[in-house]
């Protein structure tokens, strides 16, 4: 079953980089995401991945934000995963995703973050 994915840099908020996921981010969708958020993590100190819109993720999904995390470790970046809700969500506690990569459940954070 063929999942529907898009994705988009959404513009700054607060001197972060808002990238927005919608739909599933799998298999068939993980090569693209990952060069995207590669190419933003390269460009960009702050990056926010939007997960408000998201409503699967597989494990190719997980690797890429694992993969993802360790590039922007290793340049200095700051990248935040926020909004994620229902399963989305349950896979990223169940799978632990917050020892490696900052999670929020909510685009507030950005609330209280200085430019």
């Amino acid at each position: 079953m063929e999942r529907f994915f898009a994705q988009a840099n959404a513009g700054k908020v607060n001197g972060w980089t808002v990238w927005k996921l919608v739909g599933a981010l799998d298999s068939d969708t993980a090569d693209t995401a990952y060069e995207m958020g590669l190419s933003l993590i390269q460009e960009n100190e702050n990056i926010a991945i939007d997960m408000t819109e998201m409503d699967y993720l597989s494990s190719a999904g997980i690797r890429v934000l694992l993969k993802l995390s360790k590039q922007a470790e290793g340049m200095s970046r700051n990248l935040v995963a926020a909004g994620a809700t229902g399963m989305v969500r349950s896979i990223l506690e169940d799978s632990r995703m917050s020892v490696l990569l900052d999670l929020k459940y909510s685009m507030d954070f950005f609330d209280s973050t200085a430019e």
